[in-house]
Order: structure tokens, then C-alpha cells, then sequence
């Protein structure tokens, strides 16, 4: 395990975003004091003596790295020049140049990615915004699809985009992207907490959501009239609270289709401590309190359990602390 010290190169600031290539180690950073920040290149050969290579300095805070094909797209925010997304050529490391910057107006790049030469960004209360990047030295405006939110994330499957939109009942949002130009709604769902990020693999969604992760399964969409179709077998287990505990904790879960709930207690030798919950619930939230007692009724020594939940063939699992 390596750390990159970045606080001995420059003072005060704070690492935001890293991507990599090869053997290079791309950090977006920002100041606190200043709202603005920069892009760093690190040699990473060896890992664990990273050399400075290059910094480019902004005027912005910076909040996501993409780098692809020696293109670094640089996503920022706030700042004494809301730069939007800065575009650099990096096919020499040592020698950043700027190409070009798509501006998003007061609005922040939270996140942003490319897929079949288009540039995807998540801009906050600006919504999604998709530039064709072909020619990335003069990227050309596609189109915009706002929210009822601040989107905080995004990603692309086939012709489906998702959105991590923050708060509200439509935290998750779905949209057809067949035509780029004319940009659909599939569906908008809501999540337990503030969706803030996105990943695919394979049929789920995984939404980061404040202090849960919420999944998502995917539908057949095939149009838009066929929202219904679209709303995804869902479940979240949330962490304990309060952890650690002393002499209980309360488990909070949520269903978003019928199914049979089950919670349940192992220490960390993966012996079964207590079954919470096992039996048929329909859709909603719900909670049980664990006691700190076997299923014997007898009183655990201190220490790290772990609750695990099956839903949907997913394991879900999280850890708890005990504390006399």
C-alpha cells in the first residue's frame, strides 16, 4: 500500500479526482481557501516512489479527471472562473496543453464520460449536457436534458443513459438515448437518500446514496410507452445506527417489490450469530433492533458482527461494532 503525499507539492489542497494511463497517475486537486485548483501528473512506473511530472493550473475547483487516447477532460466548478470542462492534450505528460473548455454557465462538471465520441456531463442544476467530441480541439453541442434536481452522476449502457440527480423522488433518472438530439424519458424513481453516483455492471445499477447503496435491476425497455415495465426490483440495507452500540441497534431496510426479507447476524468467524428477520414483506421501509443476544437469548461478548440480507440472488452485507 502506497500514499501519494500530494500536500508536499502544494500546500493546503486536497485531492478530487484521479484517473490513469499507462503509467501515469492523473490527480485533479482544489485549494479550499480558493475554490481553484489544478490537474497533476504523476510517473507511477514504480508505484511506490511516484515522480512529479507536470501541473496545470486552474482557476476552478476541480471535481472530475477523464483521461482517454492522451485527452485529459477535466470537469470544474465554482471558483473565481467557472472554467466548465477543460479540455488537454497530454499526449506529453510533462507538457500539458490546452485545447479547449466547454463552459456550463454557474453550473458544476460532476461528473462526466465519453462513449462512441460523445462527452456526457453531469452538470449539477444544469442536468445532462452532451457535446460530440470528435474533434475534440472544437467540440460541437448536441443536447441538453434537464432535471428536477442537481445531477451528480451519470453513465451509459447501449442507447440508456442513468442519472444520479441528488434529492427527491426523482433521484434515479432514466432516459432513451437513440436519438442524442432528442433525448426521452423512460422513467424517474426515487431512492432512499441523495443519489450522488452511478456504476453499471452487467443487468444492475448501483446508486451511491448517501449512506446506502441502492440497486437497481435493469427492465426490457424497448420505447417509452413501455415505462412501466421499467420499474426495477429494488432493495437497500442501510447501516446501523448508532455504531457502535451499546446495548442495541437499530437495522433499517427497504423494499420496493413484494418479496421474503431476511437479516441476519454472523461474527466474524462466519458463525450465525441470530436470524432478525426471515418471512414475506410487502413494499416499504422497515427496521429491527438487534439486542446484542444470540439466538439463545444469551448476551455476546464485544466486538465486529456482520449483517447480511439476501435479495434477488445479491448478497448485501455490512459491518456493525459492539462496544461494553
Amino acid at each position: 500500500e502506497y500514499i501519494i503525499p500530494v500536500d508536499n507539492t502544494f500546500s493546503s489542497d486536497y485531492t478530487e479526482a484521479l484517473d490513469s494511463d499507462n503509467s501515469y497517475l492523473y490527480v485533479g486537486y482544489t485549494n479550499p481557501a480558493s475554490a481553484t485548483g489544478g490537474f497533476l501528473v504523476l510517473d507511477i512506473s514504480n508505484p511506490g516512489f511516484p515522480v512529479f511530472v507536470s501541473n496545470y493550473s486552474l482557476n476552478s475547483a476541480v471535481f472530475k479527471v477523464l483521461v482517454k487516447d492522451g485527452i485529459a477532460f477535466v470537469g470544474t466548478g465554482a471558483g473565481t472562473d467557472n472554467e466548465g470542462v477543460v479540455i488537454l492534450d497530454i499526449t506529453k505528460p510533462a507538457n500539458p496543453i490546452f485545447l479547449n473548455q466547454i463552459q456550463l454557465g454557474a453550473n458544476i462538471a460532476r461528473d462526466i464520460f465519453i462513449a462512441n465520441n460523445h462527452l456526457y456531463i453531469a452538470a449539477d442544476e444544469g442536468g445532462l449536457v452532451v457535446f460530440d467530441v470528435t474533434d475534440v480541439s472544437n467540440p460541437q453541442f448536441v443536447s441538453v436534458f434537464g432535471v428536477n434536481g442537481f445531477s451528480y452522476g451519470a453513465a451509459v449502457k447501449s442507447n440508456t443513459l442513468y442519472l444520479a440527480n441528488s434529492v427527491g423522488k426523482d433521484a434515479f433518472t432514466v432516459l432513451d438515448a437513440t436519438d442524442m438530439t432528442n433525448i426521452k424519458l423512460i422513467g424517474n424513481y426515487d431512492t432512499p437518500g441523495r443519489a450522488e453516483g452511478i456504476a453499471i455492471k452487467d443487468n444492475y445499477i448501483y446508486i451511491v446514496d448517501g449512506w446506502d447503496i441502492t440497486i437497481f435491476k435493469e427492465g426490457s425497455v424497448t420505447s417509452v410507452d413501455d415505462d412501466l415495465k421499467a420499474i426495477p426490483e429494488q432493495f437497500s440495507l442501510a447501516q446501523n445506527f448508532p455504531n457502535p452500540f451499546n446495548p442495541s441497534t437499530t437495522i433499517n431496510y427497504e423494499l420496493k417489490v413484494p418479496a421474503i426479507a431476511h437479516i441476519r447476524i454472523y461474527n466474524t468467524s462466519g458463525q450465525l450469530v441470530i436470524t432478525l428477520v426471515e418471512e414475506y414483506k410487502t413494499p416499504g421501509k422497515y427496521s429491527v433492533v438487534w439486542n446484542g443476544r444470540n439466538d439463545k437469548g444469551q448476551k455476546v461478548s464485544s466486538g465486529v458482527y456482520i449483517y447480511k440480507s439476501k435479495f434477488d440472488d445479491k448478497l448485501f452485507s455490512k459491518k456493525m461494532v459492539l462496544l461494553k
